[in-house]
C-alpha cells in the first residue's frame, strides 16, 4: 500500500485491476483500494545482455515484463486485511487478478500462449488470473539496446541454475561442480532487496575460490520504487509468484547463452511441499517447485523461445539433509553461515539476520543437523534458537510443532500396507506429481515418493528428540 492508497470499509473477496504504462508505473483498483500511482515497477535486467554480449530479443524482454508484472500485482492485491475475521480467511484466499500490460509485440502472444500463463499464474496462486496487453511501449531498456561487439557465449559443457542465496541453492550448486569437473555453471540471482543480493555475492566469491571461472553468476535486480515508508509490511504477504519471476528471469538467462535447460537445487521434499496440516490448503502451501508449476513453466517457455526447454529438479528425489552432504567436505563447511534460509529475513537484529523459528529456518537447521553439520551451524545466526525452546513460548514453537506432526503423519502413512494409496488419500495433488512429465524418467515415481518421505521423516523425528533433550523443558 502507498501513500495514495485510501482504504474503503472492511473489503471481502473480490476483483483487482492492475495497469501497468509504458513508463512502469502501476495502478490498482480492487477490495479497499481506490487508486495507486506512485508505485513504479523496474526491471534491471541489463546484467544479461552484458554478461554474454547478446541484446535482448523481444520476446524474452516481453516475457520478463509479464514475470514481474504479475509479481507486482500479486504483492500490491491484498488477500484479506489484517482484521479479517479467521471464519472469513479461506473465502477471502482467492482473488480475481486483471493484468493491464503494454508490451513491444502483443500480437506475438496469442490467445492459447496467454491461457498457459493465466493457467501456470492460477496454479501457483489460486486465483483467478486474466491477462490483457496492449501495444504501448515505445522506450526500450539498455539490455534491448546497446549490445558489444564481441559475443561471450560460454561453450563446451555447459548448464545454468537459480542462484538465491538460500541452503538448497547453495549446496546444489556446490554439487553440480564437484561432480561435473568440466562444466561450467551459469548462476542466475535474483535480488529484491540488497541485503540478500549481499549474501549471494559472498556465496559466489567463496565458490570461485574453489572452482574459478567455470562459475558464471549474474546478477538482476528487480524493485518497487517511490513507495512511501512501510509500504512493505502492507503488502500481500503471500507472494506466490515469487518462484515464478525468479525461474522466468533465470531461464531467459540461459536462452540468451544458448542454454536449454534450467536446474532448480530444490530438495525432494521442499518441490511436493504438502501441507503441514488439513488447514493449508491449495497453494496456501506454495507450489513455487512443484514438479507440475516445473513442467507448465518448462511447456511455457518452449512455446515462447520456440525451442525446447526444460526446467529441471535435479535433487527431486533427496532430502535436504542428502543434499547438505557435500558440506562435510572440509572445503565447503565455511559456505554453512553465508547461507539466508528464513521466510522473515532480515530480521534487523545485528548479526542474526534469521529468526531461526520459521519453517525454512527449522526446515536448514534440522538438515544440517540430520547430515552431521549441527557445529558448523551456529545458533548466533538465529535471532531464536530451537534447540532452547522452551513451552513458556508457543508462539515460537507452532511451526516446530506442525513441521513435527507432519513427520509423524508420513512416518504412519509410509507404514501401511499400501502406502502410495495412504498417502494420495491424504494428499490427492501425489497423484498429478506422479503423471508429471518430470518424473517420466523413473521406472516407478510413485515407490520414490515413498521412499523419500520415509527418509525425511525419520530424519525430522530424531532431529526432534536431539531439541527435546536440549530444550529447557527437559532439563
Amino acid at each position: 500500500m502507498t501513500r495514495s492508497q485510501r482504504r474503503t470499509d472492511e473489503p471481502a473477496a473480490g476483483a483487482y485491476s492492475v495497469a501497468f504504462t509504458e513508463a512502469g508505473e502501476v495502478t490498482v483498483r480492487g477490495p479497499g483500494v481506490e487508486r495507486c500511482t506512485d508505485v513504479r515497477m523496474t526491471v534491471d535486467d541489463q546484467g544479461i545482455s552484458l554478461a554474454f554480449g547478446r541484446l535482448l530479443p523481444r520476446n524474452l524482454a516481453d516475457l520478463l515484463d509479464i514475470a514481474v508484472a504479475a509479481y507486482v500485482a500479486d504483492r500490491l492485491c491484498v488477500r484479506r486485511t489484517r482484521t479479517a475475521a479467521p471464519s472469513q480467511a479461506d473465502e477471502l484466499w482467492q482473488r480475481h487478478m486483471t493484468i493491464r500490460l503494454p508490451l513491444r509485440d502483443p500480437d506475438a502472444w496469442s490467445p492459447e500462449l496467454r491461457r498457459r500463463v493465466e493457467a501456470l499464474l492460477a496454479f501457483l496462486t489460486d486465483d483467478v488470473w486474466s491477462l490483457e496487453f496492449t501495444k504501448e511501449r515505445a522506450k526500450l531498456r539498455i539490455s534491448e539496446t546497446q549490445g558489444s561487439l564481441f559475443s561471450d557465449i560460454p561453450t563446451g559443457d555447459v548448464t545454468s541454475s537459480l542462484l538465491s542465496g538460500g541452503l538448497d541453492s547453495l549446496v546444489g550448486l556446490t554439487n553440480e561442480l564437484v561432480l561435473y569437473p568440466e562444466r561450467t555453471v551459469v548462476a542466475f540471482s535474483a535480488r529484491t532487496n540488497r541485503r540478500i543480493g549481499k549474501y549471494q555475492r559472498q556465496q559466489v566469491e567463496a565458490l570461485r575460490s574453489h572452482f574459478g571461472t567455470r562459475l558464471r553468476h549474474i546478477q538482476v535486480a528487480i524493485t518497487l520504487k517511490d513507495r512511501s515508508h512501510g509500504a512493505y509490511d502492507r503488502e500481500e504477504p503471500s507472494q506466490r509468484t515469487r518462484g515464478f519471476v525468479f525461474q522466468v528471469f533465470g531461464a531467459v538467462t540461459a536462452a540468451v547463452a544458448e542454454i536449454q535447460r534450467l536446474h532448480v537445487y530444490e530438495n525432494g521434499v521442499g518441490a511436493l511441499n504438502l501441507p503441514y496440516s488439513a488447514a493449508q490448503l491449495g497453494a496456501q502451501a506454495t507450489r513455487a517447485t512443484n514438479p507440475i508449476t516445473v513442467d507448465r513453466a518448462s511447456d511455457l517457455l518452449s512455446a515462447v523461445t520456440g525451442q525446447p526447454f526444460c526446467i529441471s529438479l535435479p535433487h527431486q528425489f533427496d532430502t535436504k539433509a542428502e543434499m547438505c552432504s557435500i558440506l562435510r567436505d572440509p572445503r565447503f563447511r565455511a559456505l554453512i553461515p553465508m547461507t539466508i534460509s528464513c521466510d522473515n529475513f532480515p530480521q534487523r537484529l545485528a548479526s542474526r539476520p534469521q529468526c531461526g523459528v520459521c519453517p525454512s529456518c527449522l526446515f536448514s537447521r534440522q538438515s544440517l543437523f540430520s547430515a552431521g553439520l549441527r557445529d558448523a551451524d551456529p545458533s548466533g545466526r538465529f535471532r531464536h534458537d530451537v534447540y532452547a525452546l522452551d513451552a513458556s513460548s508457543p508462539d515460537r514453537s507452532y511451526h516446530l510443532r506442525v513441521m513435527t506432526s507432519q513427520a509423524g503423519m508420513f512416518s504412519t502413512l509410509v507404514d501401511e500396507a499400501v502406502p502410495w494409496l495412504a498417502l494420495v488419500r491424504r494428499f490427492p495433488i501425489l497423484h498429478d506429481i506422479a503423471r508429471s512429465h518430470i518424473l517420466r524418467n523413473r521406472v516407478d515415481p510413485s515407490s520414490d515418493i515413498v521412499a523419500l518421505l520415509k527418509r525425511y521423516s525419520n530424519e525430522w523425528l530424531a532431529f526432534w528428540y536431539a531439541i527435546n533433550r536440549s530444550s529447557p523443558a527437559s532439563a
